[in-house]
């Protein structure tokens, strides 16, 4: 019986200590996690306190501002510290063993300005724009679905890639990153129209005229960038201007380099649709040769939409049809005056920072 007892607090002891290494785990990890999303909140929210800084800063100093469109000023955060627009970094930190520099960018965006706070603090916490996180963290591929260095450029291509974004509760794809600007392609369908359904005196009828520049949906995708549905106006800011690449090709041109899109531009614009020969290049399929193989459905996710879409490329040998891309078929001429969805194109300017997300489906980039 004594060493039945002795047995059993034994074991009591075991079970003790074993709860309390447990429970002293669980404490550890929580308090680990706690003082990372503590510290992180904490570096937010003297981004804030930067912003702010600039934004009272250039209200003083207005001749500061980037006058022409698309330019970038920054001011330091010594010089906001010095004119008593913020506290010193060191006692916004109020840490003796951190130490952390940073300044804010202002860039003009169709007369309106983003304000970009860029803090560093070493290992601790770094501001990341959201085209330097994308290259750090995306491995360039060379087969298989991923990103793939082409045409100088880094372009997704595939039927399964990791390329969403969110903004203003809209997804949109990635489609690649041309001079340092992402390209987002809308997903969501907004709604279904005709290309163009003005009298084409070719054809004495009102197929349309297959000309971007004077088309019903170029006048479509102005009114719908003016308004606040699509994006807002602090979503605007994100934006950069960018030719669209408007070229006329043939149904069996080869090119995919974008060359042939790429000898008319509708300048200057900050929506647009998709040139055809980035869907061709999404394709991994190696039948994907021509303007119009429908080999080019394979392996390719910019074809997971619910309709066919318009695309910004119109056909060289008439005055009326352009390139849609139908889930089934791939890319097909059709009469401008017929209908597809509507699937817009933004440029993300190179200051747009990484918030959260891997790009998945379930957790798509999130910037600001």
């Amino acid at each position: 019986m004594k060493d039945f007892i002795e047995g059993l607090d034994k074991k009591k002891v075991m079970y003790l200590v074993g709860g309390l290494v447990v429970i002293i785990v669980i404490f550890l990890i929580f308090n680990i996690i706690g003082t990372q999303l503590f510290s992180k909140k904490n570096y937010e929210e003297i981004e804030n306190i930067m912003k702010n800084a600039a934004l009272k800063y250039y209200e003083d100093n207005k001749s500061s501002l980037p006058n022409e469109i698309g330019n970038t000023n920054e001011v330091d955060v010594s010089t906001l510290s010095d004119g008593k627009y913020m506290k010193s970094m060191d006692k916004l930190l109020n840490d003796k063993n951190k130490s952390c520099t940073g300044k804010v960018k202002v860039t003009n965006v169709d007369n309106s300005y983003k304000y970009t706070p860029i803090l560093d603090c070493g290992d601790d916490y770094k501001t990341i724009a959201f085209v330097d996180y994308l290259k750090k963290n995306i491995q360039v591929v060379e087969s298989g679905d991923g990103l793939y260095s082409l045409n100088e450029q880094l372009v997704y291509r595939g039927e399964k890639v990791n390329n969403y974004v969110v903004i203003n509760n809209k997804t949109f794809r990635i489609i690649k990153i041309e001079d340092d600007k992402v390209v987002l392609m809308l997903v969501n369908k907004l709604l279904s129209m005709d290309w163009d359904n003005r009298y084409n005196t070719d054809k004495n009828s009102k197929v349309g005229i297959n000309t971007y520049n004077i088309s019903r949906i170029n006048d479509y995708l102005k009114e719908l960038y003016a308004g606040s549905d699509f994006l807002t106006s602090d979503n605007k800011l994100l934006l950069a201007r960018y030719n669209v690449p408007v070229g006329k090709r043939d149904a069996n041109n080869i090119d995919k380099s974008g060359e042939t899109e790429k000898t008319d531009f509708y300048e200057n614009q900050y929506i647009g649709l998709l040139p055809l020969y980035d869907f061709l290049n999404a394709s991994l399929d190696t039948n994907c040769t021509i303007s119009t193989s429908t080999s080019c459905v394979n392996y390719n996710y910019l074809v997971k939409l619910d309709s066919p879409y318009w695309t910004s490329t119109a056909d060289i040998n008439t005055s009326y049809k352009v390139y849609k891309i139908d889930i089934g078929s791939g890319a097909v001429l059709s009469n401008a005056n017929t209908n597809a969805s509507v699937q817009p194109v933004i440029y993300l300017s190179s200051n747009t920072v990484y918030v959260d997300g891997n790009g998945s489906k379930e957790n798509p980039y999130k910037v600001k």
